[in-house]
């Protein structure tokens, strides 16, 4: 069911694609509520998904039922975010943010869980930004063409698949980022980590020609499976073209490059 339009600017009867709330349900144990939406796929060929949380849990990955599936769990009303989405020909612009004038740090009293799920088989741009809390971004089923994060400070996992992979810019306040790339891109793609204090690790597989820029102020590098020149890192025979180029920096902290599969 598709619940009431949104209405932009108060012109809504000029708009030519209005926004709409996704299909609903919900449930509550205790102070705890949880809403579920659900966004229909229709001919939908590509997702652009934009999503803000303040503080808190938040889960990203695959195996989506319909376009986009979503669970958000609250101890408080004003956490739960506005969740609308529009038809823009056959891309379907999701946004999920939460509308607060003020930051609420989630305790053992406060509770506030994002799990989101898209389709394992819909092309999807992600731009997603998230302030204090838990963040744990598995891709792994997903065909990410872009994917812009960033984070304030807490504990990181990213998964990217990079069959459709064009670019990926990853920006961390402080805490730890697990960063892995499954697969090999069909065309060069570039990716950019940013991490102010913190341990960053990254996974790359064994068979994806990709080379790595770090610049980093204080702390170690350490690798596996990638040959250093200055302050480049590579896992190719000279003269081949990397099919990922990754450029890393890092204010604190300690890289560690490993190859895997």
């Amino acid at each position: 069911m598709i619940g009431q339009v949104v209405v932009v600017g108060g012109l809504a009867v000029l708009a030519a694609v209005l926004w709409r709330q996704g299909a609903f349900g919900s449930s509550k144990t205790g102070g705890v509520r949880t809403e579920y939406r659900s966004i229909p796929r229709e001919d939908t060929r590509h997702t652009d998904l934009h999503v803000r949380m303040g503080a808190g849990v938040l889960s990203l990955q695959g195996g989506a039922t319909g376009l986009m599936d979503a669970d958000f769990t609250s101890s408080q009303p004003e956490l739960d975010p506005e969740f609308v989405y529009r038809m823009n020909g056959n891309t379907c612009e999701v946004s999920i943010t939460q509308q607060l004038d003020h930051i609420i740090i989630p305790t053992s009293h406060i509770r506030c869980d994002w799990h989101l799920r898209c389709a394992n088989d819909v092309p999807v741009t992600i731009d997603l930004e998230s302030g204090a809390g838990t963040t744990d971004i598995d891709l792994s089923t997903v065909p990410v063409q872009q994917l812009h994060v960033r984070t304030g400070a807490g504990q990181g996992r990213t998964i990217i698949l990079a069959s459709r992979l064009e670019h990926f810019d990853l920006q961390t306040g402080a805490g730890r980022l697990d960063l892995e790339i499954r697969g090999s891109p069909t065309a060069p793609a570039h990716g950019s980590v940013h991490s102010g204090v913190g341990a960053l690790q990254m996974h790359i597989p064994r068979t994806t020609p990709t080379r790595i820029h770090i610049d980093k102020a204080i702390g170690g590098v350490n690798v596996r499976g990638f040959v250093q020149d200055g302050h480049n890192y590579t896992n190719y025979a000279p003269g081949a073209t990397p099919a990922l180029d990754i450029d890393i920096q890092v204010g604190v902290g300690e890289v560690t490059l490993d190859t895997v599969g």
